[in-house]
């Protein structure tokens, strides 16, 4: 019977849903820079630091149980806690890290969006079963992938590698709660700084321009100047919630349980960087639309 001549006729195959229709995406993201001579040697220099501390705290073992058995407590003036461990160390490492974070969401992050525009991929990527929160979470995906290799992985292994040497009898009780809040942390600095990168790679179309401005608004450059002078001038400590990057180094202090350094409890920070995020997110909606493509 020709098709023609066939009324309709209901489907008897069986229906599948695809939870992670995302994990293309982020799949071929991933391996498109691990295919890049460059990007794999910063990430293996990025590692020196870890490694750096990993020695540190090795080292420092003999050092401590000589002042253990001489009854005293190790304490260098003019250090500045270099044999630290808690989570004052952890927190430093993190930080260190974080510079290494910020150089690979800027030059991975500003082409991410704007090399799709300039491409007309979009009309592509939505001709399938795939949904705009799928396409960013797909690109969020990838940008969260390179945070945890190189803020959260390090930490945790050191941490390990910390309780392995059992440097002191009650060290699980001072840092037990560090990979609660490391993770907590580092979802939060890919949240916040993702989908600040992705908006901005979504507005603009060239890498470079988008780059230079996602360094200005996250907080460094002339904006961080520019709040120093501010706080010098007035002596108000607020002025520091205008950048993004000292509002997440707040909230990681809270997380890690280290002294508030302003005036304003860090929730307040944690209030602005929700903000931002839904900004950002309503920009993506926004700027990235569907489109059906018929053939």
């Amino acid at each position: 019977m020709p098709i023609y001549d066939q009324g309709y006729q209901r489907w008897k195959g069986e229906l599948q849903r695809y939870p992670v229709r995302w994990w293309p995406i982020l799949r071929h993201g991933v391996l498109d820079i691990v295919k890049k001579r460059k990007y794999l040697i910063l990430l293996l220099l990025s590692w020196l630091g870890p490694f750096a501390r990993g020695v540190q705290l090795f080292l420092q073992r003999p050092a401590r149980d000589l002042a253990s058995s001489l009854g005293g407590n190790l304490s260098i003036p003019g250090l500045g806690g270099i044999f630290a461990d808690g989570m004052d160390f952890y927190y430093q490492v993190l930080q260190q890290q974080s510079f290494a974070v910020l150089l690979f969401v800027i030059f991975v992050g500003s082409d991410l969006v704007a090399r799709d525009r300039r491409f007309n991929a979009l009309q592509i990527y939505f001709s399938k079963p795939l949904s705009l929160n799928d396409y960013i979470l797909g690109k969020l995906g990838i940008l969260g992938s390179l945070v945890f290799f190189l803020a959260w992985l390090p930490l945790i292994l050191l941490w390990l590698f910390a309780l392995s040497l059992s440097l002191r009898a009650d060290y699980l009780q001072d840092v037990w709660m560090l990979p609660l809040a490391t993770t907590l942390y580092v979802l939060l600095m890919i949240v916040v700084m993702g989908l600040l990168m992705l908006a901005l790679s979504a507005i603009g179309r060239r890498a470079i321009f988008i780059a230079v401005s996602f360094i200005i608004i996250f907080g460094y450059g002339p904006m961080q100047g520019v709040t120093e002078i501010l706080k010098g001038i007035t002596g108000n400590d607020y002025w520091g919630l205008i950048r993004i990057s000292g509002n997440l180094g707040d909230v990681g202090r809270w997380w890690f349980g280290l002294p508030n350094m302003n005036d304003y409890h860090p929730a307040l920070s944690l209030a602005l960087l929700a903000g931002i995020c839904a900004l950002a997110y309503q920009q993506l909606r926004r700027r990235i639309r569907p489109i059906e493509v018929v053939l």
